[in-house]
């Protein structure tokens, strides 16, 4: 049996939630039976290509929204052959969609990833014929739906999408070996420099979405020995650096860019937190209730990201710092679970990337 050929649309190949989780996919797949190729809209290069191209999979840059013909041609002839275009690009998967209907690929799925309500209201005038008529390219042209939560579904494919056969949800899995395997917390934690201190843990770019300068704010409101550990890099970095200056609290305010040691950052944490305006799902949120840690959510955080309720408390956006950190030092009073209990209910509620592999090879290959 000849092995399947599936195009993976995404947007960068960057550290992030989706490309960690399509990276974790491509380790668990063998190239006998599923032969990936990605699509990128970035240019590259990448530090995991090295990584890829020893699995004989190939990364083809896709040009941005600037110049569409040319992605649609790109991604057109790269499509021919597949037996799968899988695009993870929110609406403009619509144009991979199209280009992959247009050669005769049999399975095409659009993935959605975002809550993006916000970001639809806010849409200029101008904007909206572009996206709606990428939205009619999803709705008329990928024959799968798939969702990583009921709100990432309704911002893409409308609120009925329930009725629509063609839709459902399948929320992307993390590694729990990986998991499991991470580096002692204590090891963690001195390597830090952080032995004696009580950590509050988040993950995430650096952007307005993710809402870390709450984290900032209720520093003052904490205890001297809490400090904020952020892994992530994105354009508010100077800003957060900024505002812990202004409060006096740039000395517990830690930045650690981009790191490839996440899983072991949050198991090492006493608190994770995720305030973020709006989310898709959350892998962050995932990978530390599978080490067993705290987490405290936004109202901005969909309900499918709780896995294990008795570790997981959410803290309305609009109680603001004095709330936020009310909400932090119970979770640190709570203390954390037993890890391997916790990652059992984990893979149990379907978020371990080895059942999600066996799930997506199945749809890449017809099944529905």
């Amino acid at each position: 049996m000849a092995a399947l050929r599936v195009l993976q649309v995404v947007g960068t190949l960057d550290p992030g939630g989706i490309e960690n989780w399509l990276l974790a996919l491509a380790a668990r797949l063998d190239p006998e039976r599923v032969r990936l190729t990605i699509a990128c809209r970035a240019p590259g290069p990448f530090a995991c290509t090295p990584w890829l191209q020893a699995r004989g999979i190939g990364v083809v840059p896709v040009l941005g929204r600037s110049a569409l013909v040319s992605a649609w041609d790109t991604l057109h002839a790269v499509s021919r052959g597949m037996d799968a275009v899988h695009a993870h690009l929110g609406p403009w998967s619509g144009l991979a969609m199209h280009a992959a209907a247009r050669a005769g690929v049999p399975v095409r799925i659009t993935h959605g990833h975002a809550d993006e309500e916000r970001r639809m209201r806010a849409m200029g005038w101008w904007r909206r014929p572009y996206e709606d008529l990428l939205r009619e390219h999803v709705r008329t042209c990928a024959n799968r739906g798939l969702a990583v939560s009921r709100r990432a579904a309704e911002t893409l494919f409308g609120v009925d999408w329930e009725a629509d056969p063609r839709r459902r949800l399948q929320p992307c899995g993390i590694d729990l070996t990986r998991v499991a395997a991470a580096a002692p917390r204590a090891a963690t934690r001195a390597a830090l420099g952080l032995t004696s201190r009580q950590v509050i843990a988040a993950a995430g770019r650096l952007d307005v979405t993710k809402n870390h300068s709450l984290l900032v704010d209720c520093l003052p409101l904490l205890p001297d020995n809490v400090v904020v550990v952020i892994a992530g890099d994105g354009p508010l970095c100077g800003q957060l650096l900024d505002r812990a200056v202004r409060l006096s609290v740039a000395d517990r305010l830690f930045l650690l860019g981009q790191r490839d040691d996440v899983p072991a950052l949050l198991a090492a944490a006493d608190v994770v937190a995720h305030p973020s305006l709006h989310e898709g799902l959350g892998l962050a949120i995932i990978e530390a209730q599978a080490a067993g840690v705290p987490v405290v959510i936004s109202d901005g955080v969909p309900a499918e990201a709780v896995i294990v309720p008795g570790l997981v408390a959410a803290q309305p956006l609009a109680s603001g710092p004095s709330g936020w950190s009310a909400a932090i030092l119970r979770a640190l009073a709570r203390g954390p679970d037993d890890a391997a209990a916790s990652r059992t209910a984990v893979a149990v509620g379907g978020y371990d990337v080895d059942t999600v592999a066996r799930r997506m090879e199945a749809v890449w290959g017809g099944a529905w």
